[in-house]
């Protein structure tokens, strides 16, 4: 089905009137898989590291076999230590991978054309959704048969935002519903921000944004460019940073009822929260809160 062509996979996937199914493995998945800190773009989910609750499952949907099942990996231009990574893991590529990032970029331009194809398509995710899953679905555990349930009763498309719960929920109902009542089931992500939470969450939503008008390449291992010295030490350093950001969240959750927020949290909430004297990691393109937060929170030490 896909040639692992960025337009030309955008365009059979709106084509095909064949039932299957389309799951994608990001940049979000592949920390989870790796028990890894990471948070989302948009912050709307988050971990600290170690065994997500779901982990061994989305290591059996990266791996399945199931007919017309689909999976989206990494691009290397975009994110190239994960499709370094689901490519030793998955052994290459096959018909049934193609682009994780193919309804983003340069194709989220043609994101009305998706909606259109299925414009009467049963909505999964949070906000304005036919079905609602939990926003924040990573970090704890919920009743992800009770959402198949409702999606096995469609007689209808079905379009899933559920960040990497997306990955479950169409496995789960793939292997639940009877093949002759099976429906197209793709999992859209972030691209439909815009429709059922009403904002820009991406970077790519941005139309003065380069991002905008990226095309991804299959083989591609320069992302955005050559990769400098410098950017190979901010990498380094943010690694360091979230390693240690999950070692005090540990802690934190452990020993102590105090509320820790990183600085950048700090200042976008603009909260005064208690925040231990413990010393927070440099986070890389990160600001200190003003001066006068600073005060506030050391007086409500005292």
């Amino acid at each position: 089905m896909f040639e692992r062509n960025f337009t030309k996979d955008f365009d059979q996937l709106i084509q095909e009137t064949e039932p299957f199914a389309f799951v994608r493995f990001g940049d979000g998945e592949h920390p989870i898989l790796e028990g890894v800190p990471y948070r989302a773009a948009a912050e709307e989910w988050r971990t600290a590291g170690g065994d997500v609750w779901f982990r061994d499952e989305l290591f059996e949907v990266l791996k399945t076999s199931l007919d017309r099942f689909f999976i989206g990996i990494s691009p290397p231009c975009c994110a190239p230590q994960a499709a370094a990574y689901y490519r030793n893991l998955l052994g290459g590529a096959s018909d049934s991978m193609a682009f994780a990032t193919l309804f983003q970029f340069k194709n989220f331009r043609r994101i009305k054309s998706l909606r259109q194809r299925f414009q009467d398509a049963l909505i999964v995710g949070s906000g304005k959704a036919d079905v609602l899953v939990p926003r924040d679905g990573v970090t704890t555990k919920w009743d992800v048969d009770a959402v198949v349930d409702e999606m096995l009763k469609s007689e209808r498309p079905i379009l899933v935002a559920a960040g990497p719960c997306a990955n479950i929920i169409i496995h789960r109902y793939w292997r639940r519903q009877d093949p002759e009542r099976r429906q197209i089931v793709i999992d859209v992500g972030a691209a439909f921000d815009l429709e059922i939470h009403e904002q820009e969450t991406r970077e790519y939503h941005k139309r003065a944004s380069k991002l905008h008008t990226h095309v991804c390449d299959w083989n591609d291992w320069k992302p955005f460019g050559p990769i400098t010295e410098k950017q190979k030490q901010n990498a380094a350093q943010r690694t360091q940073a979230q390693e240690r950001y999950a070692e005090l969240a540990e802690q934190d959750l452990a020993q102590s009822t105090v509320v820790r927020r990183r600085p950048e949290v700090l200042r976008k909430t603009g909260s005064n929260v208690l925040v231990d004297k413990r010393p927070i990691p440099k986070v890389i393109g990160a600001k200190k809160p003003s001066r006068r937060t600073r005060h506030k929170s050391k007086n409500m030490l005292e």
